[in-house]
């Protein structure tokens, strides 16, 4: 009994010291003592940040991903992904909540119809760093009630172009097509990400320009309409999965407008 109970006890650690964390249900923190097997009054405690594996699950855009991953303790996470597992492109870097917990980090910038791979890097306060395990999200395409009009890339001769993407605002429609009214293209024109505004009572025909995107890693459209003697309607701010993250309607500005005595918005244009 006493000899099972020594090596239950001992496990984790190899002949040579090393030490293997046991499977944790959760990311924890965790503090482990190693005492001398020759002289048992001589031990030493070391802290262990034990990691659970990150998901990725898909989001509402179907291009779009969203990675979890949850930390004991204060880390930045950072996202590699890419069409094989030399990955190639690179999510910013984001903090977990302080002190420790979940952080969902969205992922964009994938082509449609794409098996992508991808894995996060958490770097701790304390220098130390954690590589999670390799994963893989395959992209969709646009649903069948959009299509995205022929986009041809022409690069001259001369210099390199400089890295990027290309923000479109496609309203109105070109004829035949009913394309997303907001979408990002790479510089080889493959559609990257896209946003569908559906048409807003007060103005049944929407534009989302202008497009603008923040430090947060969000978007901000202003969606107005070219109909005569309709005001802009509202300012909306979105992540990238498209989920409104807050909006000012025209309605809602006219509103503290008149509480502070002040004339409402209205445009005019000439017929």
């Amino acid at each position: 009994m006493a000899s099972q109970q020594a090596a239950r006890r001992w496990a984790p650690f190899s002949s040579t010291g090393l030490y293997t964390s046991p499977a944790a249900p959760t990311s924890q923190v965790v503090t482990v003592t190693a005492t001398s097997a020759a002289d048992s009054t001589k031990s030493a405690s070391s802290s262990v940040i034990l990691v659970t594996p990150g998901q990725v699950t898909s989001t509402q855009n179907p291009q779009v991903a969203q990675y979890s991953f949850t930390s004991p303790t204060d880390a930045n996470v950072t996202i590699q992904f890419g069409a094989d597992t030399s990955y190639g492109l690179e999510t910013w870097s984001q903090p977990v909540p302080a002190g420790g917990g979940t952080l969902n980090m969205l992922v964009a910038g994938m082509k449609a119809n794409t098996t992508y791979h991808m894995r996060a890097t958490m770097r701790f306060a304390s220098g130390a760093q954690y590589v999670d395990s390799a994963h893989t999200f395959t992209t969709g395409g646009l649903p069948a009630s959009l299509s995205l009009p022929d986009i041809a890339i022409t690069v001259p001769p001369g210099p390199s172009t400089s890295p990027g993407i290309e923000l479109l605002a496609l309203s109105p429609s070109p004829p035949g097509t009913n394309a997303p009214r907001a979408a990002a293209v790479d510089l080889y024109g493959n559609l990257i990400w896209y946003y569908d505004i559906s048409n807003i009572p007060e103005v049944g025909y929407d534009i989302p320009f202008p497009i603008k995107l923040l430090a947060n890693g969000h978007m901000k459209l202003v969606i107005g309409s070219v109909a005569p003697n309709v005001p802009v309607s509202t300012v909306r701010e979105i992540d990238l999965a498209g989920s409104v993250i807050s909006e000012l309607t025209t309605a809602d500005l006219n509103a503290r407008l008149a509480g502070a005595g002040l004339r409402p918005l209205v445009r005019r244009i000439p017929p």
